[in-house]
């Protein structure tokens, strides 16, 4: 697979937790990195993070507005907790770039699991609009109101887009740019440089993300059909360093 970048630096194999990554820069004492992938310090922060939402939910109750209030909670980036021994934010693995999205109030359907394509960088200001009754401005984002009620009909998107241009100091490689979009079951990512700058795969069959499809012969017009849809995707939103990605 793919590397985009050399900032992590790996300190060893461990055999009986394989996925966790110790990381220590000039800038950062490895002291702050627990040999356990960090759990002396998320688990404080997580009981801080829970307890402070308590307090807002008892808030909204105690002055009588949780039953008119829409409550999201999100997050700008994935957990990652160390998946593929890496620590930083600027591959497009599932760890990294999934997001959690959690609605509570008038008109959310409870107890749902929503299956399709939501993008939480530009879904929520079309639905916090709509919620609140005013016309929202021209973006690519769609309001998430069909999809908190639970309505089932019309259409709805069959990818998203993400992207990353993130400066990386001094590495090795320069900053990290890449361009993903993700369907229902498929991912396809290119990114500036490395040895395998193409990714696809099957997340159903491959939720690891471990089978690089984009070098197999058989999966050529695959490949291909996905390098459209990014292309596609580019002319549309006038982005032209993403465009100068695609081979």
């Amino acid at each position: 697979m793919c590397r985009p970048s050399a900032q992590c630096r790996c300190a060893g194999p461990m055999k009986e937790r394989p996925n966790i990554l110790l990381v220590c820069t000039d800038q950062q004492s490895s002291t702050a990195m627990s040999c356990a992938g960090n759990s002396d310090l998320q688990t404080p922060a997580m009981d801080s993070l829970a307890a402070e939402v308590g307090r807002l939910l008892t808030a909204l109750q105690e002055s009588g507005h949780d039953e008119d209030t829409l409550v999201l909670f999100t997050s700008d980036h994935g957990d990652g907790a160390g998946a593929h021994r890496w620590n930083q934010k600027t591959a497009f693995w599932e760890e990294s770039i999934r997001t959690p999205l959690i609605a509570r109030g008038p008109g959310v359907l409870r107890g749902q699991i929503e299956p399709r394509l939501v993008s939480t960088g530009i879904d929520l200001l079309p639905t916090l609009c709509e919620v609140a009754g005013i016309d929202a401005p021209d973006t690519d984002g769609r309001s998430l109101q069909p999809l908190l009620r639970g309505d089932q009909g019309g259409t709805w998107r069959n990818h998203v887009a993400v992207e990353t241009s993130i400066g990386l100091g001094d590495g090795p490689g320069g900053p990290a740019v890449g361009r993903a979009l993700v369907g229902e079951r498929t991912k396809y990512s290119v990114y500036a440089m490395g040895r395998n700058r193409e990714q696809l795969v099957d997340l159903h069959q491959d939720p690891g993300e471990m089978v690089n499809l984009a070098v197999e012969a058989r999966h050529a017009d695959t490949l291909e059909k996905w390098r459209e849809r990014l292309r596609a995707h580019c002319a549309q939103t006038e982005d032209q360093a993403g465009a100068e990605l695609l081979p």
